[in-house]
């Protein structure tokens, strides 16, 4: 099917075209003091879907997701690049029943690749950062129920361009202090700490979803059996839905730069498609790693 292969080329496309306007970013400001980190996370999650192309139940369960990237930050602006991967598994929230089996059980998992730029906002309090600024989340979603027979697998390529804040609150000790209770007396180091507020919320949601089902009913020909042919026949490329991504953070850095980040972060997103809607919703809690690999910023 060409227009399938059309529109992964153009998802593809797009999005090394925003990783190259990061690359260029950086690159043009080699003379600028930079902080690059090596980011590494891992994190819980708990899920809940629904999706009406298949079945009108909705379905929670827990998982694990690991992602890595990397990150750059200058005084004036901070960017990013992550991937990350997570699988989950869930169960029908559905009445009980004596007839037929009325919990069934789905697996998801998930493909994101994310990249974000922000700018500095002016603050005359130095405590307070504010950062304002765009990002894209292309998401690769997948979920598998045995129960839905012919509809048992489903696929949506998710791609959000999304509109990014931040704000930042320090808390950091900056002077070396002495610690002493009783008997016990130590000294405490400089250390940089504190806390993140991120808000992303999408401006051009689009989706690739099927028609009323995922019923893979495209002719085989054999001429033209290739898979992504006949998997995404009947699927379309929609501009609707929303999309709106929250995480609130902890960091802790020692002078060098190394140091860790306990988070929170909650998404939801709605894909109305063609003409039925898939809802999905994300918890997850975790730590982040950052491994700097430049000089700090004064």
């Amino acid at each position: 099917m060409k227009d399938s292969r059309k529109l992964f080329l153009s998802v593809i496309q797009l999005n090394l075209l925003v990783l190259l306007f990061h690359c260029t970013i950086n690159a043009n400001a080699q003379s600028d003091t930079t902080d690059r980190s090596f980011l590494l996370e891992t994190s819980g999650i708990r899920s809940t879907y629904r999706d009406l192309a298949t079945s009108p139940l909705y379905y929670t369960g827990y998982g694990l997701s690991l992602g890595l990237g990397w990150d750059w930050k200058k005084k004036q602006s901070e960017s990013s690049v992550f991937f990350d991967l997570s699988g989950s598994i869930l169960r029908s929230v559905s009445p009980e029943s004596n007839l037929i089996p009325s919990i069934t059980r789905s697996y998801m998992a998930s493909a994101n690749f994310f990249t974000e730029y922000l700018r500095r906002i002016p603050l005359q309090n130095n405590r307070w950062r504010l950062f304002l600024g765009g990002s894209s989340n292309l998401s690769l979603p997948f979920r598998y129920n045995p129960s839905l027979g012919n509809s048992a697998l489903g696929a949506d390529p998710l791609l959000n361009l999304m509109g990014a804040g931040r704000v930042r609150f320090d808390v950091s000790r900056k002077e070396e202090r002495t610690f002493s209770f009783w008997l016990i007396s130590r000294q405490l180091v400089p250390v940089r700490r504190y806390f993140q507020l991120d808000l992303h919320a999408g401006l051009f949601n689009f989706n690739y979803r099927p028609g009323y089902a995922y019923t893979y009913d495209a002719s085989i020909q054999g001429n033209d059996t290739r898979l992504l042919n006949y998997y995404f026949d009947n699927y379309k490329w929609s501009l609707n839905g929303w999309r709106i991504q929250t995480r609130l953070s902890f960091f802790r850095e020692s002078q060098t730069g190394n140091g860790f980040q306990l988070f929170y972060a909650w998404e939801a997103t709605v894909a109305k498609g063609r003409f039925e809607p898939l809802a999905l919703a994300i918890h997850k809690i975790g730590i982040r790693l950052n491994v700097q690999r430049k000089p700090r910023i004064k």
